[in-house]
């Protein structure tokens, strides 16, 4: 399935702002390979001030097409292997 997936007002302190189990890169890291047409997972998350979760927008894409991480403030971008095992997709400095 393709289309966009929300998911709003869940608390989630594992993943909330400056949670320590983020995976850690550069927001400005970019793959370490050419992109390709792997598949992948795109998840954007916005936070409230205080860490809460506010919205989530999971998106099934490709390497190439999704973006570079962002790791940093309130709206996060994580870019995993899959959704079961949460791996984030390579990336380097």
């Amino acid at each position: 399935d393709q289309r966009p997936r929300e998911i709003v007002g869940h608390k989630v302190a594992h993943h909330g702002v400056g949670a320590t189990t983020t995976p850690t890169a550069s927001p400005t890291a970019t793959p370490t390979a050419e992109p390709d047409n792997t598949k992948c997972v795109k998840i954007t998350a916005e936070y409230n001030a205080d860490g809460s979760l506010k919205s989530v927008t999971i998106v099934n894409t490709t390497v190439k097409d999704a973006g570079t991480p962002v790791l940093t403030g309130l709206n996060r971008v994580y870019i995993w292997k899959t959704l079961n095992g949460m791996e984030p997709v390579e990336v380097s400095e």
